[in-house]
């Protein structure tokens, strides 16, 4: 059987959904919401490279975040923040209307994981944190404080110079308003900084990863949010994987690592 995916969209928001048949509103699920990064978007990691997910029950859920790709509205970094959140107040509403068929689809709702990579990463660590319906984060090379990012040794890519990236790259799929936005993240003045957070994801439970030999979002980052972590009353684990670089969420399914995701979510 394959993956199937649905389209829904719900105010601005366009999310897909991936599982193996249409859901049913009688039956809970474990969902699971992925933060892309930048200048990455939610279909760039083919889902089949996590299908492993699908096979053992989770439905995986991949919104475009506000202003950005089929999502309307204004794209700002605080907006990356309120897709997700958005999205998880959607999921708790227990129905949506696929858009190729307009259907009405129904699903009962066991629990909600945020997973991201990179900058999806620290999304999903803010909005985790900002959310009460979110327990567990797993979060891939995130960059957790934007006002130091790029400013130690070992990080080798300028943000900076991304700016000029996006913009060639997918400049109208991002639609960022300005230079002056993309300042706003260099200056680390976008409340999208996971180390503002510590004490909410304290008491969450967090699985970070990252690659020991990452150019672009030093390692030094996750060990040093994860020494934060481990104070509170959360479960929070890290695996550094040896001779990695600069990894996404598509690594998941990695036999080294997805045994022990499943055991940390229980």
């Amino acid at each position: 059987m394959r993956p199937r995916h649905f389209s829904f969209r719900f105010g601005k928001i366009k999310a897909t959904v991936w599982f193996y048949e249409r859901l049913e509103k009688d039956r809970k699920y474990r969902f699971m919401i992925f933060c892309h990064g930048l200048p990455g978007h939610p279909y760039q990691f083919n889902p089949a490279k996590i299908e492993c997910l699908i096979k053992r029950g989770f439905v995986l859920v991949f919104p475009d975040y506000i202003g950005t790709w089929a999502s309307y509205g204004n794209m700002s970094w605080e907006n990356c923040v309120a897709t997700i959140l958005q999205t998880i107040a959607w999921l708790k509403k227990g129905e949506g209307r696929e858009l190729r068929d307009n259907t009405k689809v129904g699903w009962g709702l066991k629990d909600i994981i945020l997973v991201g990579s990179s900058f999806g990463g620290s999304i999903a660590l803010v909005a985790g944190a900002k959310s009460d319906d979110i327990q567990k984060i797993i979060s891939f090379a995130a960059p957790i404080d934007y006002r130091s990012h790029s400013k130690i040794k070992g990080e080798d890519e300028p943000i900076e110079d991304l700016y000029e990236v996006v913009v060639r790259e997918a400049g109208a799929l991002w639609r960022i308003a300005d230079k002056g936005e993309w300042r706003r993240l260099v200056r680390g003045d976008a409340d999208i900084n996971p180390i503002d957070y510590v004490e909410f994801l304290k008491n969450k439970d967090v699985f970070l990863v990252h690659g020991d030999k990452d150019r672009v979002v030093s390692v030094k980052r996750s060990d040093n949010l994860f020494r934060s972590l481990r104070t509170g009353k959360g479960t929070h684990k890290i695996l550094i994987l040896k001779g990695e670089k600069h990894i996404g969420y598509d690594s998941i399914c990695q036999k080294n690592l997805m045994p022990k995701i499943l055991r940390w979510l229980g």
